[in-house]
C-alpha cells in the first residue's frame, strides 16, 4: 500500500521565539514507509531538529526556535509502492521584550 500522511496534524503552527515546536504525524503504508523532513530543500537534522521515526509515525521537534525557523517544512514518506508528501507552515514570532523604567 502506498504511503498516506495524516494531514490532520500538519496544520500551521505559530509560536514565540524560544518555544518548542513538536509535530507528531501518523503515516499509513505497507511496508512501513521511510520518512524525510526538509526545510528549504535541506534535511532538518542538519538544522538542529530532532527526528524520531517509528513504523507508521514520525515526530519532528524544533527546540530553541528563532525567526529563521519560519517557513514551510515538508514531510516525505516513501516505500516500494510509492510516496506521499505534505507541507506544514511554521511561524516563529519575535520575542516579546518588555522594558521597565523607573518612574521616580
Amino acid at each position: 500500500m502506498k504511503p498516506h500522511i495524516n494531514r490532520d496534524k500538519m496544520k500551521k503552527v505559530t509560536v514565540r521565539a524560544g518555544q518548542h515546536v513538536k509535530l507528531d504525524v501518523d503515516v499509513k503504508g505497507e511496508p512501513p514507509p521511510t520518512y524525510r523532513w526538509t526545510f528549504q530543500g535541506t534535511p532538518v537534522q542538519g538544522l538542529g531538529a530532532k527526528i524520531e521515526n517509528e513504523d507508521y509515525n514520525t515526530k519532528m521537534t524544533l527546540s530553541d526556535t528563532t525567526r529563521k525557523n519560519t517557513g514551510t517544512y515538508v514531510l516525505r514518506a516513501e516505500n516500494v509502492n510509492g510516496s506521499d508528501e505534505a507541507e506544514v507552515e511554521i511561524e516563529i514570532l519575535g520575542m516579546l521584550i518588555l522594558f521597565l523604567t523607573d518612574s521616580q
